[in-house]
């Protein structure tokens, strides 16, 4: 799969809410750093899947804008609402060899849109802590000073 297509195809998917179709476009391994909890890194399909379904079926509207690549970095613009609100999301995507998304690092804006969807998302990740235990930092975790 070619950088271009996995983006076009994640854009599509999420787009659909068609989470089966997104989930193909990830690597096995991939992993999200969150852009709400510091030090939350999710990571592999299993986990993935329950974050991107709740945040794909969260937001509404979305739309994305073209895609700026340079060999195996993209950087993805998406503009949804979420509720009343318009949310703002830059991705910055890690692709492998095989064209697959490796690492997504998510900056959402602006605040108070970013509030509302962290509320929105707390009642559907909550029945799932051990997402959670899986995803907390790790020791040499890039965010963390010595």
């Amino acid at each position: 799969m070619s950088s271009a297509d996995a983006i076009a195809r994640y854009e599509a998917a999420s787009t659909a809410g068609d989470i089966d179709a997104l989930m193909r476009t990830l690597a096995p391994d991939a992993e999200l750093v969150s852009p709400l909890v510091a030090g939350l890194v999710i990571r592999g399909h299993k986990d993935l899947r329950v974050l991107l379904a709740a945040v794909y079926g969260t937001i509404r509207d979305l739309r994305w804008d073209e895609p700026i690549v340079d060999g195996h970095r993209v950087v993805m613009r998406a503009v949804a609402r979420i509720g009343p609100l318009r949310i703002e999301d830059l991705v910055l995507v890690d692709l492998g060899a095989d064209g697959s998304i490796v690492r997504m690092r998510p900056h959402l804006r602006p605040w108070l849109a970013t509030t509302f969807f962290a509320v929105r998302m707390a009642p559907k990740m909550a029945g799932h802590p051990g997402l959670f235990r899986r995803s907390w930092h790790r020791p040499n975790h890039p965010l963390l000073v010595d």
